[in-house]
């Protein structure tokens, strides 16, 4: 089940939503609203009024929110990977998979390593759906397992 996290002293954020299984190549069975939140993430990004650059934006746009881990998700994984990769430099991994957070910085090795893939993704899902963001549930491509989802891990934090 997708969970609720607090982001501690993330650029802002107050909370991100994280996966629950990693995602990608070598976890076909990853679970469906992991996936689906993955998904979710690139959906909004690419029709966000920041949109990704446009290697990054070609490979999203072809996303559905479905829960399967199928060819375009894991194309748009190894897009923003690259990308990040090119961006950030070789401390970020480019192997096709994206991870649970682990740490409560949402980075990797504590403060001082690149964020996780699945929390810079919260924020291309946050400029992609500010006006309803952080209930995807509200938003069309949302799945009624994500919308499910979401709503457990919102829980008593916030009011419907």
């Amino acid at each position: 089940m997708v969970q609720f996290a607090i982001a501690r002293d993330f650029m802002g954020m107050p909370f991100y939503f994280n996966l629950t299984k990693p995602v990608g190549r070598g976890y076909p069975n990853a679970p469906a609203d992991d996936v689906s939140l993955l998904q979710f993430c690139f959906a909004a990004g690419a029709t966000s009024k920041q949109p990704p650059p446009p290697e990054i934006l070609t490979a999203w746009s072809k996303v559905t929110v479905s829960g399967r881990t199928d060819d375009a998700t894991l194309a748009s994984i190894d897009a923003w990977q690259r990308f990040r990769r090119k961006r950030f430099g070789p401390s970020v991994e480019v192997d096709g998979i994206v991870s649970v957070v682990r740490t409560e910085s949402g980075l990797y090795g504590g403060a001082q390593g690149p964020s996780y893939d699945i929390v810079h993704l919260n924020f291309m899902m946050l400029f992609g759906i500010a006006s309803i963001w952080p209930r995807i549930d509200k938003d069309p491509r949302c799945s009624a397992l994500l919308g499910a989802a979401n709503r457990q891990a919102l829980g008593g934090h916030l009011t419907p």
